[in-house]
């Protein structure tokens, strides 16, 4: 599936969203960061509380890890959206089912960091019925 995705794209760069998050942020910033320095990007999110998500290890503006979910307090975490260069994927094997953050990403990061964009947009972990239910309610006007 991901490689019959990524033959549709135009560009040399794409973007990655998590199906089941809801995150507001500029994708124009996101665009940019990426293209001045051609380098994969993850939009971060910091929360009070990060215990229900994985969490971004960060230095400088790069990643440099991701702590799986269950580590609470204030922190970064991953909001599920991405800027990579479609070709990153490339060759990737994809099992099934597949998981971004822990089939690929895990795997790379310890030898092409990304670059990390935090948001302050809202975001909602629609993956929850909870969450989900405050989406409906939240962006009913939108």
């Amino acid at each position: 599936l991901i490689q019959t995705a990524l033959r549709s794209c135009q560009q040399e760069r794409v973007f990655v969203l998590n199906g089941d998050t809801y995150l507001e942020f500029d994708c124009n910033v996101a665009d940019r960061l990426w293209q001045a320095e051609q380098r994969g990007v993850i939009i971060g999110r910091e929360l009070s509380d990060t215990a229900r998500y994985g969490r971004l290890t960060t230095h400088d503006g790069w990643v440099t890890g991701m702590v799986e979910k269950g580590v609470a307090g204030p922190g970064i975490v991953n909001a599920g959206c991405y800027v990579l260069a479609k070709d990153q994927l490339a060759g990737v094997d994809h099992p099934m089912p597949f998981s971004f953050e822990t089939d690929y990403l895990a795997r790379v990061l310890p030898t092409a960091p990304f670059r990390v964009l935090v948001t302050d947009g809202l975001f909602i972990d629609i993956g929850v019925p909870e969450e989900f239910a405050r989406a409906q309610d939240l962006l009913a006007g939108r």
